[in-house]
């Protein structure tokens, strides 16, 4: 709960998840929570955009998602990551998609490490 924008339900629901299973990387631990986009392909053709993945668990999904929308505000680091993805051309859904993904990368790290979340300040 030390990462601005992750509450005591989303920590906890994090907690329960990242520690039942043996994940070797938080790009894992992302696969199995459904927020990992992929795209429909066949040899060089691309049919339709990338779409996250809707194998895990929604409810874990929907916490995500309102925690990234706080994050987008809140979390200085999430909204220069936010900020920098709009303006390539993404849309906000899948820049929302990718806050999501990152807030499952930062929750990892900070249960794999056992340290404290650091926001590095605004430039």
């Amino acid at each position: 709960m030390t990462i601005p924008t992750v509450g005591p339900k989303l920590g906890m629901y994090m907690l329960v998840v990242l520690r039942s299973h043996n994940f070797e990387s938080a790009g894992q631990a992302a696969a199995f929570m459904g927020v990992v986009s992929v795209e429909k392909r066949s040899d060089t053709s691309v049919r339709g955009r990338a779409r996250i993945l809707k194998i895990g668990s929604p409810q874990l999904r929907a916490k995500l998602y309102m925690s990234a929308l706080c994050a987008r505000r809140c979390n200085t680091q999430m909204r220069s990551f936010y900020d920098e993805l709009c303006p390539r051309g993404k849309p906000k859904m899948v820049a929302i998609g990718a806050v999501m993904r990152k807030l499952i990368y930062c929750c990892y790290g900070v249960l794999r490490t056992g340290t404290a979340f650091e926001n590095s300040p605004e430039p």
